[in-house]
């Protein structure tokens, strides 16, 4: 058996298994009582956070699901987007994180938003983008940043200009800074070249998670895209 370590908000935590299917294979009252613990410790994260911390959930949830975990928290996934959601667009679908300038959390908020069916529109990216139409130069040295908002733009609706034209700036300028190996630390890297392959919603989920945890337990970094 094998687990999976995954740094959150700076503390160390242990996340129930490589997949839920291997829990049916798991013998002894030992190994049962084991996972029902890991379990409510990652639940536990969810009330650690502050109510104001919604970047830190977005990173969580984000983290569970590329885990493949979504199944045992789905109730606090719920519940906590279901509070970002109130509080990141109720000023006329204006976030708070998008205010801020970050291209990493304002895109991270989207994906995360639009992939569990919540109304979020493609103007919160309105003030990292330049007269243009495309992303502010400010913004290119946020490689994570770029990757975050490729995997957002994956999931743009037809008519969505701006995350249409997005992704095709970013499909290039990640694709010149990957080959440029000195800009970049090696994990950024990997996962660069994973997301230009394929989108992560078109490819089998089984393999799509099984990369994710093999990826992190090589590098043991906090560097989880």
């Amino acid at each position: 058996m094998r687990w999976v370590s995954a740094a959150c908000f700076g503390v160390s935590i242990a996340a129930v298994m490589v997949l839920p299917s291997i829990e049916g294979r798991l013998q002894g009252e030992c190994y049962r009582i084991q996972i029902h613990k890991l379990i409510e410790d990652v639940k536990d994260l969810f009330g650690e956070c502050k109510e104001s911390c919604s970047l830190d959930k977005l990173k969580l949830i984000d983290r569970i699901q590329k885990l493949g975990l979504n199944n045992h928290f789905e109730k606090e996934i719920k519940e906590a987007l279901d509070t970002i959601a109130s509080v990141e667009l109720e000023n006329n679908s204006n976030p708070c994180i998008s205010s801020e300038g970050d291209l990493y959390a304002t895109a991270l908020l989207f994906k995360i938003l639009r992939q569990h069916g919540y109304k979020v529109s493609q103007d919160i990216f309105g003030s990292l983008m330049d007269e243009m139409g495309t992303l502010k130069k400010n913004t290119f040295g946020d490689v994570k940043g770029m990757l975050e908002m490729l995997e957002a733009s994956n999931l743009a609706l037809e008519g969505e200009n701006i995350l249409e034209q997005a992704k095709a700036f970013l499909m290039v300028t990640l694709r010149e800074t990957n080959t440029r190996c000195d800009d970049i630390d090696n994990c950024i890297s990997k996962h660069v070249t994973y997301a230009l392959e394929l989108p992560s919603q078109r490819r089998v989920q089984w393999f799509n998670v099984k990369w994710h945890i093999k990826s992190y337990e090589k590098d043991h970094t906090d560097c989880f895209c």
